[in-house]
């Protein structure tokens, strides 16, 4: 069996210390981080098909819904 040696430039550890500060609030910061992330890519689709099409939004979210 193969160990797995992961060297970088210390995004790992820098995310582990900040997940230990928050302690017993980090599952609520990930999930809140996550469901403010969660919107953006549907907008930003959204936005750009508004622009490139020339249709009007409410076109564009009931095609896309």
């Amino acid at each position: 069996m193969s160990a797995l040696t992961f060297t970088g430039d210390g995004l790992l550890a820098r995310f582990a210390s900040q997940l230990a500060v928050l302690g017993a609030n980090a599952p609520i910061a990930l999930s809140r981080a996550l469901n403010h992330i969660g919107v953006s890519p549907p907008t930003q689709v959204i936005r750009n098909l508004t622009k490139q099409t020339g249709l009007k939004r409410s076109v564009i979210v009931k095609g896309s819904g």
